[in-house]
């Protein structure tokens, strides 16, 4: 059986959320910073809100910012450490006016 291949071009993919992590050590009742490395493989500046929600309805952080094109860049944001047992944060990164969000849950 014959197979042909069709070459399709695409665009490249917008700005993306790579990786999203926390110290390997953490206090309960201190502040950590939930460090985030997010890449922009387009031809132009791309702006973005990046949202940080701890254990799905505790407080809130929100950041509005801008990369550059074609880079990869870091950011950090505060996350409160409190109590005993499993905490989450679940990190979005919402484009545009909401159309767009990228996901990221990280526990500790």
């Amino acid at each position: 059986m014959p197979v042909h291949v069709l070459p399709v071009p695409s665009p490249a993919p917008g700005i993306g959320l790579i990786a999203a992590y926390l110290p390997a050590q953490l206090v309960s009742g201190s502040t950590a910073g939930l460090r985030l490395v997010l890449a922009n493989p387009q031809d132009h500046a791309a702006s973005f809100t990046i949202r940080a929600r701890r254990n799905g309805t505790g407080s809130t952080v929100e950041q509005p910012a801008e990369l550059a094109a074609q880079t990869v860049a870091t950011a950090v944001l505060p996350v409160e450490v409190c109590g005993r047992g499993v905490e989450f944060v679940d990190v979005e990164l919402v484009r545009g006016q909401g159309e767009a969000r990228q996901r990221q849950r990280v526990c500790w």
